[in-house]
């Protein structure tokens, strides 16, 4: 599976956050709904974009990439809860997968 990698500044030095990280490696079933989620969320951002083809052509391997597209937090919040509630995730696994989502690389939620 593809990593797709986010720079966050942290003080004055940064670090890369990926998105498959340690505690979803053992977990694939965790890891498919937070793919999932995110390719929701690409297609209903504005501007719509395939996040699978973002992968594929490399965009997503740039920095701050995400930035260019929009989705508002609440949409963004009602993807998420609606793939925990489908997935029906117990609450140690709802908080992984939000925090795996909420660290990654959702679409920008700040016009």
């Amino acid at each position: 599976m593809h990593q797709v990698q986010r720079t966050v500044a942290v003080g004055r030095e940064q670090r890369r956050l990926f998105l498959e990280d340690e505690f979803m490696k053992n977990d694939k079933h965790l890891w498919e709904i937070c793919m999932r989620i995110y390719r929701q969320a690409y297609k209903e951002a504005d501007p719509p974009a395939d996040f699978d083809d973002l992968i594929k052509i490399g965009v997503a391997s740039k920095e701050r990439w995400f930035m260019k597209y929009y989705l508002s937090p609440e949409r963004q919040n009602e993807i998420v809860r609606a793939h925990i509630k489908k997935n029906k995730l117990n609450k140690t696994e709802a908080t992984k997968v939000q925090v795996t989502v909420n660290l990654g690389c959702l679409p920008n939620s700040v016009r």
